[in-house]
């Protein structure tokens, strides 16, 4: 019984040598776990804000804000903000599935077949995905702990490069590295908030600034294909 006893203490005192408390980690491997974490989902709800700024997708269409549901591993469907010029804007849905994408006629209901290549992006894609976005971060460094939304968060500050973005959101890139911010839960690893500071597509300045939110990790979502 005592050997028992002893080898079950052991395996404890194994275990959390293993599992470093989050609060004691480097910010480099607390990105990796996030990272590994990201890797794992299934699915999770999205927000984008971009307060006086706005996107050129590849596909050639200017957005705003964005909000919608991801699910793993290249499902997406989306609401946004589409620039039309001369101060007019509209909103927007597009539906991804695979290759597959469907997108809303502005001012109406009516859902179209639209081509592959229309810009989607990529949130939960290993390569080009938040996965990916934070295994770039470079200079990462800890800031003091945080509390979004009730939920504790350990809060990093770093270095992105403009084309990781890019590949993540199906923008257009630029060569720019930006600082940003990063809001990670203190119990699971995964990615609350990415605040980002610097010009991500023409027109920015080096105080533009986005916010790109998550939340609803696993919560069951259906994205099925729309009625054309």
């Amino acid at each position: 019984m005592k050997l028992a006893l002893l080898m079950f203490t052991a395996t404890l005192g194994l275990s959390a040598c293993g599992s470093p408390a989050a609060d004691d980690m480097a910010p480099h491997d607390i990105l990796v776990r996030a990272a590994d974490a990201t890797d794992k989902l299934n699915s999770a709800h999205f927000s984008l804000q971009q307060p006086n700024a706005s996107l050129h997708l590849t596909s050639g269409i200017q957005i705003s804000d964005a909000e919608g549901d991801i699910q793993a591993p290249d499902r997406l469907q989306m609401k946004f903000t589409i620039l039309l010029g001369g101060g007019l804007s509209a909103e927007e849905h597009l539906i991804a599935l695979g290759d597959e994408r469907f997108l809303t006629i502005p001012r109406t209901e009516q859902w179209l077949v639209s081509a592959s290549s229309t810009a989607a992006p990529h949130f939960l894609d290993r390569n080009r995905g938040v996965a990916s976005l934070l295994r770039s971060i470079g200079d990462p460094r800890r800031l003091t702990n945080d509390v979004l939304d009730s939920i504790r968060t350990l809060h990093i500050k770093g270095t992105l490069r403009a084309s990781a973005f890019a590949e993540m959101m199906d923008s257009q890139s630029t060569t720019d590295v930006v600082n940003g911010e990063l809001w990670i839960g203190a119990d699971d690893f995964l990615l609350r908030q990415l605040m980002l500071e610097g010009p991500l597509d023409a027109g920015d300045t080096d105080s533009t600034v986005r916010v790109l939110e998550f939340s609803n990790f696993d919560t069951p979502v259906a994205i099925a294909r729309p009625a054309t």
